[in-house]
């Protein structure tokens, strides 16, 4: 059997590799410690030796170090419980050995966050390991290896958020999606932990769709000697194809702005009088409204997105609770009742996504609802009128929809929070 011996706290030294970073508290250790003492023992390997000065024996002696390997906490509450010596058992191990075993042993404690995790499964790669070595040594799949390594390749802030279990590993995975766009990363990192992250993500995801749509656009602009930038005094004019982009007279100087699906063109201001002035402001004014309209439907087609995918995946699941149920009921029973003629099978066949050639035909547009609502819960048939009901355009008096939905775990973004208050008006 292997010795334990009793070992000086002052000569052990915590391992550099260590891949849990805050110990937590100790406080309990400690009494447990003070009480009782230390009932397992510590692993350590051997550090070296140093020099150092004997002054009972009056010459040089040379003292051993050690490094711990097993037992971070317990070396730390020992010191803070005024231990002078720990139990240890002193093993030859080399650094991947030892980065093994404090790995496997705050995993299988769950004592790890995941993006200590990460370091150390990289830590495991860089001494040779490969993916499906490491799992097996720590008893994961390689795709958790490989998704937790991932982690590492996230911003500073991200990887905060996600140790401290401020963000999911799910969010946090969304963000790879935009590592090629740092204006997005950033806007999202910001959000990420906030019950506004999945109306964030939506909404990116939207702008790039429309960004990429436009991109024949923007290389039109280009080519006409335009740059994308600031807004400039003159307005020029708004376009959404190369077409419109051919018919603009398009001045030296001109900038244009991504406005959504569309992209507006300025120019420098070259007129003074009075009616250029006039005129160049009712634009201005024009241009405004039409861009709040715009970010204003952008907005709901965000919203209703999200809120759409929670429902459709709410609506597959196989069983909805008794307590699911009764707060479903409780919100659509009389809001139904009241706006009752604002639901048609077409409305639930369009959401159905039936075919446009098939919605028109009365028997077959039935016989799809009836099919439809016969394969769900009741409660799912309800939810999922009630979310039609509602559509896009959110309201106070459509609070009761969000209050079952948010029962049943969905996260009501403040934007959605914000309509429920004051009303989603258009502008």
């Amino acid at each position: 059997m292997t010795s334990i011996v009793a070992i000086p706290v002052d000569r052990i030294d915590p391992h550099p590799l260590n891949p849990r970073h805050d110990l937590g508290d100790l406080t309990e250790l400690v009494r447990s410690i003070k009480a009782q003492g230390i009932r397992q023992n510590l692993l350590v390997v051997r550090n070296g030796e140093r020099v150092v000065d004997d002054e009972v024996s009056g010459g040089i002696r040379h003292q051993g170090r050690y490094t711990a390997v097993i037992g971070h906490r317990r070396l730390a509450a020992a010191k803070l419980a005024g231990l002078t010596t720990v139990p240890c058992v002193v093993d030859d191990l080399g650094e991947s050995e030892q980065l093994e075993l404090m790995l496997v042993e705050n995993v299988q404690r769950t004592d790890l966050s995941p993006i200590e995790e990460a370091e150390g499964y990289q830590g495991l790669l860089d001494f040779g390991y490969s993916d499906a070595a490491v799992a097996k040594r720590v008893g994961r799949t390689a795709k958790t290896i490989r998704s937790r390594v991932q982690l590492l390749g996230l911003p500073e802030a991200a990887r905060a958020k996600v140790h401290a279990g401020q963000a999911s590993l799910l969010d946090a995975a969304k963000l790879e999606a935009f590592a090629d766009d740092p204006a997005a990363l950033e806007k999202l990192i910001a959000k990420l932990g906030t019950s506004d992250f999945g109306y964030a993500v939506q909404s990116e995801k939207d702008a790039r769709k429309h960004r990429e749509a436009l991109q024949a656009v923007i290389d039109a602009l280009i080519a006409r000697g335009a740059v994308e930038g600031d807004r400039q005094a003159r307005y020029i004019g708004w376009v959404d194809s190369v077409a419109r982009v051919e018919e603009l007279t398009i001045p030296e100087g001109a900038t244009f702005v991504i406005s959504y699906n569309y992209a507006q063109v300025y120019g420098p201001q070259v007129a003074d009088d009075e009616a250029a002035a006039t005129r160049a402001e009712q634009e201005a004014e024009w241009e405004a409204k039409r861009e709040r309209h715009l970010a204003h439907q952008a907005a709901q087609a965000a919203a209703w997105t999200l809120r759409d995918q929670f429902v459709r995946e709410f609506a597959r699941r196989a069983k909805v609770t008794a307590k699911e149920r009764d707060a479903i009921v409780a919100a659509a029973a009389p809001y139904l009742m009241a706006r009752a003629n604002e639901v048609s099978s077409y409305d639930v066949a369009v959401w159905c996504q039936m075919k446009d050639s098939d919605r028109y035909d009365w028997a077959k547009t039935k016989k799809v609802v009836t099919r439809w609502a016969a394969d769900l819960d009741p409660a799912a048939v309800l939810l999922v009128l009630l979310h039609i009901t509602v559509g896009r355009d959110v309201l106070p008096e459509d609070q009761p929809l969000f209050d079952a939905l948010e029962f049943i775990g969905y996260v009501v973004s403040d934007v959605e929070r914000g309509w429920l208050t004051e009303g989603d008006a258009g502008d």
